[in-house]
């Protein structure tokens, strides 16, 4: 926390020492925050506003108060494991909520003192999201969705807490999402708010229309490039999406769930029925799906599932679920995200090589149609272990799961799949311009305007540019534009990212190389090594197996192996990396 405190105190340094003559190089900075460009149902980076991106990333849980659900290592490690992750689901807005609610409602967000949001929950927001905004991402900086999960409010607790129906209370929802909107404005890499997750109250599309375009307006109104994220109800159904979920105003994404099919997600057909799932495989109809399919496709009338054609569950199933999602998107111009999806764990060697299968070809086709997704979920602290020692009574969906013990272990064979399939985002390194073109960077920094020379010539002001500030992933920069008219130097509006291009770490390296451990030898072992530099240096030394400075995640301490070419030695390099490899 050290870190990324210092960092956003030199986020904010940057507007501190903007020059007072240089009013309009302080508008820019302000409500400016880096965000992605919206072309209909495409998404596209602010650096290549015309070239469309699939995210894709993971989702996690945070409550305030509770240790196990507060930022940790575990949290942390996310970008070692997955290094293209390019987007993140913070569920960190618990508004009443019935896990926070509950009790004395201290881990709840809702206060019914204007602006309806606790300050606890607003300094909370910020340690999440100033983590998530500058250290997340691994090639490119990782984009944040702050989700509100509000289960009384979106309908469990009746007629009086719904915001669809208590008008008061719609109103208090709206203005605390338009405060947190206003307050991240100038933040970078916000992908957008989700303002109801997820809706449980199907009974009026029309009020619920209406609510979701309240919280919206309040969004845009303090930051119009964001995303307003809705779904339908009940619980984000796919098959409920809709038109009246179409909003005006502002850039929009529509949230999906798709825990498809369900037999195979869940183990169980979501009646109880418990099966043993195959992929590819042979269903009942009335086993794939929930209630609104099973009534649409399986003719199901009350809860008697009459004798439908068996599903045959493959790709070619998964491509026509996953392509009616794609066909709306295209169809009312708004991209369609995956917010939740996954696969409990299982024991079975079968059963683990049908699921990568199974996430292979989901992914692969999600890919392609340009739907986004987030996997559910990274990590689950108890009760929900790995179901370790054939235990199998509470299966967890996580990536990274907690055993007995405490400590987290990776789930390898969901991890690999999900990490395959997610698409690298790096963009342009900005590798035209002059590092001493920076103005920021001179001995004596300065802005656009600052100097006279600029201000009279346009050559000279357009070969400049300014750092804003720094980021682990990059630096955030705008071009000077000149005005000739007014004989001014200004920064362009819009800033412009250039992405460090990071230097192969050792556990890169090491990757498709020898472990000699394994084999119980060091590098000075085999006479070969010690002398040939190439026999040398294609091996390394796993030297530690464990849970460094209590992560909670199992890492590896790795050194390579290098050749002294005036001694004809190979000896264990003395720089040390700790690695997750799998």
């Amino acid at each position: 926390m050290v870190f990324s405190i210092l960092l956003f105190a030199v986020h904010t340094a940057a507007y501190a020492t903007l020059p007072s003559s240089e009013m309009e190089e302080r508008r820019l900075l302000t409500g400016t925050g880096r965000r992605l460009v919206f072309n209909d149902d495409k998404i596209c980076l602010p650096e290549a506003p015309t070239e469309p991106i699939v995210l894709t990333g993971v989702n996690m849980m945070f409550i305030l108060g509770k240790s196990d659900h507060e930022l940790e290592e575990a949290d942390r490690s996310v970008s070692a494991h997955l290094p293209r992750l390019s987007m993140v689901r913070l569920l960190a807005n618990h508004w009443l909520d019935e896990p926070t609610w509950t009790g004395n409602h201290a881990s709840d967000c809702y206060t019914d003192a204007a602006p309806f949001i606790t300050n606890e929950c607003l300094r909370f927001f910020d340690d999440i999201l100033r983590w998530s905004t500058t250290e997340l991402g691994g090639v490119a900086p990782a984009w944040s969705v702050l989700t509100g999960r509000s289960s009384l409010a979106a309908g469990d607790g009746g007629v009086e807490l719904s915001v669809m129906h208590n008008l008061t209370l719609r109103a208090q929802w709206a203005t605390m999402w338009g405060t947190i909107a206003a307050r991240y404005a100038d933040w970078d890499n916000i992908a957008g708010y989700e303002v109801l997750s997820e809706p449980r109250d199907d009974s009026d599309p029309e009020a619920l229309r209406a609510t979701l375009q309240a919280a919206c307006r309040a969004i845009w109104s303090s930051d119009a490039r964001a995303a307003c994220i809705v779904g339908p109800a009940r619980f984000y159904n796919k098959d409920m999406l809709s038109e009246s979920l179409v909003l005006s105003g502002g850039p929009q994404i529509l949230a999906v769930n798709f825990f498809e099919p369900k037999v195979w997600s869940y183990n169980n057909d979501g009646d109880g029925d418990v099966h043993v799932p195959t992929y590819p495989g042979l269903y009942d109809c009335c086993a794939v799906t929930d209630a609104v399919r099973k009534r649409q496709v399986c003719g199901m009338l009350g809860k008697t599932c009459p004798a439908a054609p068996r599903v045959l569950v493959d790709k070619k199933w998964i491509s026509a679920e996953l392509g009616r999602l794609a066909e709306f998107a295209s169809h009312v111009g708004r991209p369609v995200w995956i917010d939740q999806f996954g696969m409990q764990s299982t024991d079975d060697a079968a059963l683990k090589a049908q699921a990568k299968l199974y996430l292979s070809d989901m992914l692969s086709l999600a890919n392609s149609m340009r739907l986004h997704w987030n996997y559910w979920i990274w990590r689950r602290p108890q009760p929900w272990p790995c179901g370790e020692d054939g235990d199998q009574s509470k299966p967890s969906f996580a990536l990274l799961c907690q055993k007995n013990d405490g400590t987290y272990q990776a789930d390898d064979t969901k991890l690999s799949a999900v990490r395959a399939y997610m698409p690298s985002l790096r963009t342009a390194q900005c590798a035209e311009l002059d590092p001493a073109a920076d103005l920021q960077s001179l001995p004596n920094p300065e802005w656009c305007n600052t100097n006279r020379d600029r201000r009279r010539s346009r050559e000279l002001c357009e070969a400049a540019h300014v750092t804003v500030y720094m980021t682990p992933a990059g630096r955030k920069m705008h071009r000077c534009v000149h005005n000739s008219v007014a004989n001014e130097c200004t920064m362009q509006q819009e800033p412009f990212w250039c992405l460090r291009v990071p230097e192969p770490s050792v556990c890169e390296l090491v990757r498709p190389l020898t472990e000699l451990r394994q084999r119980r030898q060091w590098c000075a072992t085999d006479p070969e090594r010690r002398a040939s530099k190439a026999a040398c240096e294609e091996t390394y030394v796993r030297v530690w197996t464990g849970t460094p400075a209590g992560s909670g995640v199992s890492y590896q301490e790795v050194r390579r192996c290098v050749y002294d070419d005036r001694e004809g030695k190979c000896f264990m390099d003395n720089s040390r990396a700790f690695c997750y490899l799998p």
